[in-house]
């Protein structure tokens, strides 16, 4: 009988675990593939979102990873690592910033058939298979990879070759070849200007950059490479006008 009771008790435990689950999305800033582990295990998913379902309610654990591709080979490097605060019967929508050890959450609603958008007014637009929490879609969730930043790796060289060259109109073609290929944050793009002396080339990279810039909701940190206001509104200008 003891036994019998002892069984039952476990079983509504995993019940009433199962009942309070959350849903956790995490995506990273700049579409960037990611990895993740989660109260010390490491999950299998990788891309640039990650979702995990049946999330106990607490405290828990975590660490992203971001995965850097370079001639045929994968290497992984920590961009955040600390705590994230879950509610029981949520699904939380976060957001990691590989280039400042930031894990953003975007939006946190409860675990209900529900209609709207997923994401809705935070920029994460028609995302309708979490609109029903019941359906087998949500579980296999369809998503479209966008493009990368340049990797470090290379940025590296990208900024050592410019930084070799003797001129500035040099150096600025060197940055036109690598951005016909590739697309950048507003951190690097900030970096590049500063090996530019001249401040009208500076502008011209700013601009220039904008337009392959994966983050423009930052763009403004740009702004520090500048030494004179009307560069600044030049800048301002011509992002107003895109």
């Amino acid at each position: 009988m003891k036994r019998i009771t002892l069984f039952f008790a476990f079983m509504l435990t995993i019940a009433l675990a199962f009942a309070s689950a959350s849903t956790l999305t995490i995506r990273s800033s700049d579409n960037s593939a990611i990895s993740v582990i989660f109260n010390g295990q490491q999950l299998l998913q990788t891309g640039n979102v990650i979702r995990m379902e049946n999330v106990r309610p607490g405290n828990n654990t975590i660490e992203v990873f971001r995965i850097n591709s370079h001639r045929g080979y994968n290497n992984r490097i920590k961009v955040y690592q600390g705590y994230i605060q879950v509610q029981p019967r949520t699904e939380i929508f976060a957001t990691v910033n590989p280039f400042q050890n930031q894990l953003r959450v975007d939006d946190i609603v409860s675990i209900r058939p529900r209609n709207g958008n997923g994401w809705g007014n935070n920029g994460w637009s028609n995302y309708n298979q979490f609109d029903d929490f019941n359906s087998p879609t949500c579980n296999t969730p369809t998503y479209v990879p966008g493009p990368m930043s340049i990797d470090p790796t290379s940025f590296n060289q990208l900024k050592q070759t410019m930084a070799n060259s003797s001129f500035e109109s040099t150096k600025l073609n060197i940055f036109k070849q690598a951005l016909s290929m590739n697309y950048f944050t507003s951190t690097q793009i900030a970096e590049v200007m500063s090996l530019f002396a001249f401040e009208s080339y500076k502008v011209d990279v700013a601009k220039l950059g904008y337009t392959k810039t994966l983050d423009p909701q930052n763009f403004y940190i740009v702004n520090n490479q500048f030494s004179f206001s009307s560069s600044v509104n030049e800048l301002s200008r011509f992002v107003a006008s895109r």
